[in-house]
């Protein structure tokens, strides 16, 4: 079983610990050294100035395993000399002494500790370092004063003694540090108020070594919070089987933890600690402190600090002071159970149709946490009494109405704009779980589905893929600035309106032209197809486009309003440009349904004569997650008697407001806009 406490540096004093063969010779840099005597420092003047004598500064692990003992034969003991308490004292002491402590992680710190120990005070009692391979080291460490004239000799040395000399220039270069009194209190502090967090294992070392080191990944807050919990110490022969069932519980909770449709749900991308229990212990941490009072909190947040391991001197402290006050040892079930508690939770709400959508939505607009939604729930155990609290939580994510105008031109500098685009995504983020929700709703309605059917809206992809908010219809005035482009246009949008161009004609004429630059007999590809067209001269079709509008019907108002905008992932985007509508809307579902076009001139047998044919293929890195709200607009689901899908117009954008309307205006009530 693996044992975590914090250890001060005076409880290390004459231990023996053994540098094994696998690990690197010592490496610290001067900087690295300078950055760690500067911290103290600003540390022993915070000490000082809140004498606060519980206040700690923590050394990061120091991973050990015990390797040998060797048991003393025996020990004469004079009574003449000393009581027999005494005797067992000293025989306690030399036995302990001839432990020897494999350091599997902190070899680096543990010897820096050392050299300025040292430093400080020749004759201060110190902890011993060995090497299995390194075998000299030992001894021109322990004489590092006096041994300058051979720290050129081998690479350990080296750094040992350009360590050594920066400490005594750190402290020699500065009148105060170099006082006797300011070195003493220096040297208190170290031993008395310098913690090791003591990580003593009994796994295989070299497991342990490249678990800790590989990728620098370092021990988390719950793996040190977990060997407080099931310390062997907390458990007689009779719990041995709650032992295992934490540990169990512990092992499916991070499981559930780790499917990212659950993760996401409540947490951001950027989330990086590797156990995501890890979480649920932060936010019980932070909820614990919040509930201090504010003199309290003040010296308690000194007490734990604000490093990475904060949360686990928060346990460490929590578990002794309440098995100190309590005199029982089942502190470790209460806190357990707090976790176990805060899972379920937000396993409920993400098992809830309207709690996690509207959760969900909540923590992506970042206007509540979930420590104060949690907070808020242990207050009432009511369902719609909680519904109502979140519902007025979504309320205040949306900042304008249906109205407002974005993109609009700063009148003292043109290059900006007063308000952006981006700010209408609340709004189009919950028009779509809106929509979710009402056919999940709509589902359960329906008698035939026996087993209601549950669609989520994907915050993982939402999240992890960041959608961007695009113009459903080009917020530009033209998309046709090459010849492909011209042509596709030619072939696929401008078929149904051929007035004032002589459409078979220049078809015909561009044949001839591939044909004659590409000489095949059957089929020509989209890329010859490309690089044959860049020479056609398109004089004719520009006469006729120069004088037509390509897009919509929509003035430069609305093009910036919330009928023209809507959600897309970032591939589709990148593709989706400023192109005209008919072609976003080929493109959105070609993605939609993992499908790539491509152009093709082919020779038809039946025909006999050359013809264009736009080949849908089968392409899975061509796909994407199409929101539902965005499969609606490009198929014109919110204009459903329409009949032209070459232009997102008045009639279009209007029914599309009047749907968001619909579906989330109970969350809309007294919004600003500038209209």
């Amino acid at each position: 079983m693996n044992k975590i406490e914090l250890k001060p540096i005076k409880d290390l004093l004459c231990k023996n610990f053994f540098i094994p063969s696998y690990q690197r010779g010592y490496k610290w840099k001067e900087k690295q050294v300078e950055d760690l005597l500067n911290d103290l420092d600003e540390f022993k003047r915070k000490v000082e100035n809140n004498e606060n004598p519980d206040d700690f500064y923590c050394l990061q692990p120091l991973a050990v395993r015990k390797c040998s003992e060797e048991i003393l034969g025996s020990v004469t003991i004079d009574p003449r000399d000393k009581t027999e308490e005494e005797a067992l004292k000293e025989i306690r002491k030399l036995y302990n002494n001839n432990i020897k402590w494999e350091v599997i992680d902190g070899q680096q710190r543990l010897t820096t500790i050392y050299l300025l120990l040292c430093y400080l005070d020749k004759n201060q009692d110190r902890y011993s370092i060995s090497y299995e391979t390194r075998i000299e080291s030992k001894k021109f460490l322990e004489n590092i004063d006096r041994n300058s004239e051979k720290h050129n000799e081998n690479v350990d040395f080296f750094h040992m003694y350009k360590v050594y000399e920066r400490i005594k220039s750190w402290f020699e270069e500065d009148e105060e540090r170099g006082k006797p009194d300011y070195k003493n209190k220096f040297k208190q502090l170290l031993l008395e108020n310098a913690q090791f967090i003591w990580y003593e294992t009994s796994e295989d070392p070299i497991k342990v070594f490249t678990r800790l080191n590989i990728g620098k990944i370092g021990l988390t807050n719950s793996e040190l919070i977990k060997a407080l919990i099931l310390s062997q110490s907390n458990f007689d022969e009779k719990f041995v089987v709650r032992q295992n069932e934490i540990a169990n519980e512990w092992n499916d909770i991070e499981q559930s933890l780790q499917n990212d449709e659950f993760w996401y749900f409540i947490n951001e991308k950027d989330y990086n600690k590797p156990t995501r229990i890890d979480f649920l212990f932060d936010v019980l941490c932070e909820l614990d402190i919040e509930n201090m009072g504010k003199d309290e909190k003040k010296s308690y947040e000194n007490k734990i600090g604000t490093d990475k391991y904060r949360t686990f001197r928060h346990y460490d402290i929590l578990l002794k002071e309440k098995k100190k006050k309590t005199g029982t040892k089942i502190e470790y079930e209460v806190q357990w159970d707090r976790v176990k508690s805060l899972f379920e939770v937000l396993n409920e709400w993400y098992k809830d149709v309207d709690f996690y959508h509207y959760i969900g939505y909540i923590l992506c607009c970042k206007k509540s946490e979930i420590k104060t939604l949690y907070k808020e729930w242990t207050k009432t155990r009511d369902k719609e009494e909680f519904i109502e609290i979140i519902k007025e939580k979504v309320k205040g994510c949306i900042e304008y109405d249906l109205e407002q105008q974005y993109e609009i031109p700063d009148e003292n500098n043109s290059k900006k704009v007063s308000i952006k685009k981006t700010e209408c995504r609340p709004i189009l983020l919950l028009h779509n779980i809106q929509t979710v929700i009402n056919q999940n709703k709509q589902a359960e309605s329906v008698d035939k589905f026996k087993i209601p059917v549950f669609y989520r809206f994907p915050f993982y992809l939402y999240k992890t893929e960041g959608w961007d908010v695009e113009h459903i219809d080009s917020n530009t005035t033209n998309d046709l600035k090459d010849n492909f482009s011209k042509l596709l246009w030619l072939l696929q949008y401008y078929e149904s309106n051929k007035e004032g161009l002589n459409y078979t004609q220049m078809i015909k004429e561009i044949i001839e032209h591939i044909k004659n630059k590409v000489n095949r007999d059957k089929e020509i590809k989209e890329e010859d197809i490309k690089k044959a067209i860049k020479t056609f001269s398109f004089a004719k079709f520009d006469d006729v486009v120069s004088g037509m509008n390509l897009y919509s019907s929509l003035d430069d108002v609305k093009k910036n309003q919330i009928g023209n905008f809507t959600l897309l992932d970032p591939s589709t985007n990148r593709g989706y440009g400023n192109s005209i509508f008919p072609k976003k809307r080929l493109d959105i579902m070609a993605k939609d349904r993992c499908l790539k076009y491509q152009l093709y001139l082919k020779y038809d047998e039946n025909a006999k004569d050359w013809k264009f044919e736009d080949i849908a293929e089968y392409d899975p890195n061509n796909s994407a997650f199409i929101l539902p709200v965005t499969r609606n607009v490009f198929m014109k689901y919110y204009s459903p008697q329409t009949t032209n899908f070459s232009t997102w117009d008045q009639h279009d954008f209007e029914g599309y407001k009047d749907d968001i309307r619909k579906v989330i205006g109970e969350f809309l009530t007294n919004k600003p806009s500038n209209k």
